[in-house]
């Protein structure tokens, strides 16, 4: 898998293409599904793997937003839309802690958006 590390010009563009995004789904007449997880590329596990088949089968007939903590700000090239929000990576866990709470352009993206429903398979900290 590739991958694109962003600095704070890239960050921007990323908001900027999320909030095109969501505001595609809340107009496009689908309904949209969240899934929430506490991982994404590229530490990957088997919740992982789920989710990913999840969004991959579902996004034809739904639209779906995977949530996920980013790694250091190291994105996957993908065609799933996932909005990443602020993290903290534990070496020893190889987990990435999201920070959420305080990650305030995560927040207003996904206050803006219609969710129809969310699927959180989220253990810990998402």
């Amino acid at each position: 898998m590739e991958y694109i590390k962003l600095d704070s010009q890239g960050k921007k563009q990323y908001y900027l293409e999320m909030e095109k995004t969501i505001n595609e789904f809340n107009t496009n007449g689908k309904k949209t599904i969240v899934i929430v997880n506490d991982n994404y590329y590229p530490i990957v596990d088997g919740v992982l793997t789920v989710i990913d088949n999840y969004a991959k089968n579902l996004k034809d007939k739904l639209n779906v937003l995977v949530c996920a903590p980013t790694h250091r700000w190291k994105l996957p090239v993908c065609d799933t839309a996932v909005l990443f929000c602020n993290s903290t990576y534990f070496h020893p866990l190889r987990y990435d802690y999201s920070r959420v709470k305080s990650d305030k352009k995560f927040r207003r993206l996904l206050d803006k958006l219609r969710i129809d429903l969310m699927h959180i398979h989220s253990p810990y900290f998402t």
